[in-house]
């Protein structure tokens, strides 16, 4: 054989041994390390606080027929502005309790058709949880935490009037809570955004219809707030109110 044929093909060989690597293989690389990565779920929380100089709560009120001593009162919620989604924010009347006074005169023994006399035997619920009208409406703020004390400024109103007996509106919202914002009212809230607030009236009084059998009758309830995370996709800044 050619020797320099040989030499050649001794030569070839050597450089695909090399590049073998005897069965491994070597070639440049580099890396980058990602650390302390960190991750958590946000929050939603409601405020719910008193109007400027007003009272959180009704307390002791009581009412004559043609609305003398009506009450209302003025909460001023918010979607905390530390909140991590927009929200949409529903109100509940629970734990009703009517209690019933007994006879306070002739007429209620009539208007009452008796009912009264069941006053430390067999109470009863009492005629006032159906004679009280409830009236619920929400509004804008007038400036953020500031509502307006005495109604609800025409362009404003988000949701208005909205009621019926204290029995009725417990009734409906132990299946259906009223919502407090939406997008088919006077102002269009459709959500609310973190730090983005409402004021929610609820309005109280005896109207001027009402016989005496509620005469001394009296009810106990709670006001329950619930802010529901918005659906997918909603925006976390406020929406316009057009």
């Amino acid at each position: 054989m050619n020797s320099k044929l040989m030499k050649a093909g001794i030569a070839g060989a050597a450089v695909v041994a090399l590049a073998a690597g005897g069965g491994t293989y070597a070639a440049y690389s580099d890396f980058t390390d990602v650390t302390g990565n960190q991750a958590g779920a946000g929050t939603l929380t409601l405020d719910v606080g008193p109007n400027a100089g007003q009272d959180l709560k009704f307390d002791h009120v009581s009412m004559a027929p043609g609305a003398i001593n009506a009450e209302r009162q003025v909460f001023v919620t918010s979607n905390d502005k530390d909140s991590t989604p927009s929200a949409n924010l529903f109100i509940s009347l629970t734990n009703l309790k009517g209690t019933e006074d007994g006879c306070d005169g002739a007429q209620e023994v009539i208007d009452d058709h008796g009912a009264c006399n069941t006053k430390g035997t067999s109470p009863t619920s009492g005629q006032f949880i159906n004679d009280a009208q409830v009236q619920w409406s929400s509004y804008i703020p007038d400036t953020p935490g500031v509502c307006n004390q005495s109604y609800a400024p025409g362009m404003k109103v988000v949701t208005p009037q909205h009621g019926g007996s204290l029995a009725q509106l417990a009734a409906q919202t132990a299946t259906t809570p009223y919502q407090l914002n939406g997008s088919s009212q006077v102002y269009k809230l459709p959500y609310l955004a973190p730090g983005q607030g409402l004021c929610v009236a609820m309005d109280i009084g005896l109207p001027y219809n009402v016989s005496n059998a509620s005469q001394g009758d009296s009810a106990s309830f709670d006001l329950h707030f619930d802010l529901v995370q918005a659906p997918y996709g909603t925006p976390t800044t406020p929406a316009p109110s057009a």
